[in-house]
């Protein structure tokens, strides 16, 4: 009798420790889609790896499990299924597989949510730290979501990257304009330069050549050296 006591408290207690290994293992997890949500726009936080059909859930806006941050109850067997929370928002509403989905986003939605789920393999529950993106945030390369732009938005910078390359395009021709200009000018001031310069100075003396020389007639000396013969030669 005691070996049969045994051997129930043996299994029993491997039945649990086979249910607590069961929801280790099979941990829920939250993931927002998309990954990167933006501001306007709707988001769904998407909870999976529940084990067993759900019996019911409860969304909370925070870590804490309480009522003042309770945002909404599901009851897929009751009509309505959803009941409403102290922290429950007209753009917030529960589905069947026990997400929770956003629409119209804002800023003020960003933080910590919780949700905890009653279903056949135990209760279950997990936490996302939510972040809400602006439209002209910058999403670094790699990523496999981006915001969605308005066709507005995308006139507006297709308008603006075409008006830049023209402005780009005008500036470098006239800057190319003006250095040929600048060049042709340069030339022609240095062959101006490198012309003789001696036809516009012919009155100049050419001091290279001896003034000794047999080329012209050169005055050498007076014919009358002293005053007083002339006089002498007028008064005789």
């Amino acid at each position: 009798m005691c070996n049969n006591g045994e051997k129930i408290t043996e299994m029993y207690a491997i039945t649990v420790l086979l249910s607590v290994w069961m929801q280790l293992t099979s941990a829920i997890s939250i993931q927002p889609i998309p990954q990167y949500p933006v501001v306007g726009q709707s988001v769904t936080l998407s909870v999976t790896g529940i084990n067993g059909n759900i019996w019911q859930f409860f969304w909370y806006k925070g870590l804490i499990i309480n009522t003042d941050n309770h945002i909404l109850t599901y009851t897929p067997d009751v009509y309505p299924p959803q009941s409403r929370g102290r922290q429950y928002l007209s753009r917030t509403s529960g589905l069947p597989n026990a997400s929770l989905k956003i629409t119209d986003l804002q800023f003020t939605d960003q933080g910590m949510y919780t949700v905890y789920i009653q279903a056949d393999g135990g209760p279950q529950k997990a936490s996302l730290n939510l972040t809400v993106y602006n439209i002209g945030f910058f999403i670094p390369q790699g990523l496999n979501s981006c915001p969605a732009f308005s066709p507005q938005s995308i006139a507006g910078i297709i308008g603006g990257t075409v008006c830049g390359i023209v402005l780009i395009i005008s500036v470098t021709v006239l800057l190319y304009k003006r250095c040929i200009l600048l060049d042709r000018e340069s030339k022609q001031g240095c062959s101006t330069c490198r012309k003789d310069p001696s036809p516009l100075y012919n009155n100049v003396l050419d001091i290279g050549k001896d003034p000794l020389s047999n080329e012209g007639p050169v005055y050498m000396d007076l014919q009358f050296k002293y005053p007083q013969d002339t006089y002498s030669e007028l008064k005789g």
